[in-house]
């Protein structure tokens, strides 16, 4: 019977070169780029899968109406060094057909988000820590919405009494397989380019009778904190588990054919190496059957990220008025509603007066100028530190900059061949590191991410939720009491 302490290297954050340099890491294994791009092509050819994907860089997009300009030196860095390692010859005639062996990313880790399926999020006051529970299975740093079926809408209307704040919906629970992208020769680009494919794990309704469908994935997992080393059983059992995210579902859902597209929520790159400054996009599998851009989740536009913006003052000001629920859990659609934001009906043609406008928000990318380690969120009518500290944090740039203290704005950093990936304090600090807030410097955080991570997933494992959030709160208030007197 395993035991109920969780071994993080084996079940959260697995980085061991037993395993992202093993065979299965290498194409056509289920840890390889190829297969989980193979998986999501479907009836496609995965080649021209993927350079369709590619091929976004090189085109001005417009996400939720805000421009993303292309950065065309994907063509240099990542298309042409590939065709370079297949030995194509581009003045042949003939058409490129990437060899998914020489693939340009490389595995760097393998990731277990079950925590954020938890009904509980930590909540850091004045040097303490409380636990609430969250209105849904979702609302913890690191989640996400969840699309109401596996294949995400594009729907360029904003949805009927879209509010500003909400639960999240549908399967919380995420395996994610992280890529460093390397060139020709096996080096990472720097300053870096990686790749993040996050799979909801499927959870189907259970039959009468039956319970704890999330409770089989979290014991599935803590499994793998009982073995021994990352031998060859480790890997057949860590294959299983992944594949139930990254392959082609059998289950059957109304509307759409038997074997369906794999799960997946988001495809998110963070990239320092092909034009100024560090971007983050973010892709879902559209209706086309293509990766397509998406509005960042819970990234406002540039726009809102400067604090003389009216704009930015408008959201600040709504967020003021909701630090309890910033607190259990929120979620920032693509577009408020004008009713939501509390404006003024307007005047249209004819005298009449029409809806209240309304808003986008969301952008279709972010960049990290310089990559400042103090960036952030924050808006002169947002005046709560706590409210602003979490909400910055949950925006892709106050996430890998200064709500973090990440000074490279990358956690899993790309690796040569035969070198582990680097993590960032962030994700490793288990000694509750304090630093300063990046807007309140009288205020400070400390880094909790780890150890949250450690006591939301044995939360699930442990199925007796109804005693759970007392001795969640009890435990994390020991460990930092623990750590800080050392």
């Amino acid at each position: 019977m395993a035991s109920d302490r969780v071994v993080p290297e084996k079940e959260l954050i697995i980085t061991d070169l037993k395993v992202v340099d093993s065979g299965l890491a290498q194409f056509p294994g289920p840890f390889s780029f190829g297969h989980l791009v193979t998986e999501l092509a479907g009836d496609q050819e995965p080649g021209e899968f993927v350079l369709n994907w590619l091929g976004i860089w090189e085109k001005e997009q417009f996400v939720n109406t805000f421009r993303v300009p292309p950065r065309p030196a994907i063509r240099e860095k990542v298309i042409e060094s590939w065709q370079r390692s297949d030995g194509y010859d581009s003045e042949s005639g003939e058409r490129w057909k990437p060899n998914f062996e020489n693939a340009p990313f490389r595995l760097l880790a393998i990731v277990n988000r079950l925590d954020i399926a938890s009904s509980f999020r930590f909540v850091m006051r004045d040097g303490g820590c409380n636990v609430m529970p969250t209105r849904a299975l979702d609302g913890r740093y690191g989640g996400s919405s969840s699309t109401d079926s596996i294949l995400r809408r594009q729907d360029p209307e904003p949805r009927e009494n879209q509010l500003l704040f909400r639960p999240l919906r549908g399967s919380a629970a995420e395996v994610r397989l992280v890529y460093g992208v390397i060139d020709e020769n096996g080096e990472p680009l720097k300053p870096d380019f990686t790749v993040i494919f996050e799979y909801g794990l499927p959870l189907p309704e259970l039959k009468e009778g039956q319970r704890g469908t999330l409770l089989g994935h979290a014991v599935r997992w803590h499994r793998l904190g009982g073995f021994r080393d990352f031998d060859s059983t480790y890997l057949e059992t860590l294959a299983n588990l992944t594949r139930m995210g990254t392959d082609r579902q059998s289950a059957v859902v109304a509307g759409l054919p038997n074997l369906n597209p794999p799960p997946l929520k988001h495809l998110r790159t963070n990239d320092g190496a092909l034009g100024e400054g560090r971007e983050f996009r973010e892709f879902v599998l559209a209706e086309n059957g293509n990766l397509e851009p998406d509005p960042l989740d819970n990234t406002p536009a540039a726009i809102f990220f400067d604090r003389e913006s009216k704009l930015n003052r408008e959201l600040g000001g709504i967020m003021q008025g909701s630090p309890v629920q910033i607190e259990t859990g929120f979620f920032i659609p693509a577009v408020i509603s004008g009713n939501a934001l509390g404006r003024n009906m307007f005047r249209v043609p004819g005298g009449k007066y029409g809806a209240p406008p309304d808003l986008a928000v969301l952008g279709g990318n972010a960049i990290i100028y310089g990559n400042d380690a103090t960036a952030c969120w924050s808006s002169p009518n947002l005046t709560d530190p706590m409210a602003r500290h979490t909400i910055s944090k949950d925006s892709c740039i106050g996430c890998h900059a200064g709500e973090t203290a990440t000074t490279d704005c990358v956690h899993i950093k790309s690796r040569r061949a035969g070198e582990p990936a680097e993590l960032s304090a962030f994700l490793t600090d288990r000694t509750f590191s304090k630093f300063k807030d990046p807007i309140h410097p009288k205020v400070e955080h400390q880094l909790t991410e780890l150890p949250e991570r450690i006591l939301l997933f044995q939360s699930l494992f442990e199925a007796r939720s109804s005693e759970v959030l007392g001795r969640l709160e009890v435990r994390m208030n020991r460990m930092m009491k623990t750590r800080l007197e050392r």
